[in-house]
């Protein structure tokens, strides 16, 4: 009783410190805790406390790595995404992205032997590959001269950190060079999902030019 309240006020008082310390950037941050019942659930006690204590503390989350490459691009990355908690254990389902395949090993790995060493089990699941930048993209330069001719701008040019189907392709086919491009899309990934089906016409007309230069 008394111990839970306690622990519900320390809270409150180190939730204070962090939003203080976030206030410019997240000024409507919310942190509250509350007393609250977990049953007969086997899975509470104080050893599961202290691995998910010390997982949420010491396994990275944000920015790993900024792109070498490309100024102001994120390289490598995982966030914590959902806690969940099932009848028999607490899992931490993490996302790790990376346009540098060996980095990605490598953060996998680390997050292995940390789980193996707090007593936790990591499973893989939903993995694609890293599709690496290209210096010396030929295509790049064909579609860039098709754009400008059509249009009379020269294309803005990206790299993002993201997943696309390029790198699915791109692993099976060592040599390729390839490019994403498509049409406008509105409000991707939520329900309120569009297309913009002039942009539909302007990508249509910009394959034509470039298999016309190819």
């Amino acid at each position: 009783g008394n111990d839970k309240e306690l622990a519900v006020e320390l809270i409150r008082k180190t939730a204070d410190k962090i939003k203080k310390e976030y206030a410019v950037t997240d000024p409507a941050m919310v942190i509250d805790a509350a007393v609250g019942d977990s049953g007969n659930n086997a899975v509470y006690n104080a050893e599961t406390t202290s691995r998910i204590i010390l997982a949420l503390t010491h396994i990275q989350d944000g920015v790993v790595k900024m792109s070498n490459d490309i100024k102001g691009l994120v390289q490598t990355s995982l966030n914590l995404g959902v806690i969940k908690e099932n009848e028999d254990e607490i899992l931490l389902t993490y996302l790790l992205r990376s346009s540098v395949e060996s980095e990605k090993e490598y953060l996998i790995a680390k997050m292995q032997n940390f789980a193996e060493v707090i007593g936790c089990e990591v499973t893989l699941s939903g993995t694609y590959p890293a599709w690496e930048y290209k210096q010396d993209s030929r295509l790049r330069g064909i579609m860039s001269d098709a754009y400008e001719r059509l249009t009379g701008k020269k294309p803005q040019i990206q790299a993002i950190h993201a997943g696309v189907e390029c790198g699915m392709i791109a692993e099976k086919v060592s040599y390729l060079d390839c490019v994403s491009f498509g049409p406008e899309i509105i409000d991707i990934h939520t329900p309120k999902e569009r297309l913009s089906i002039s942009s539909v016409e302007r990508t249509w007309k910009l394959i034509l030019e470039v298999l016309k230069n190819l």
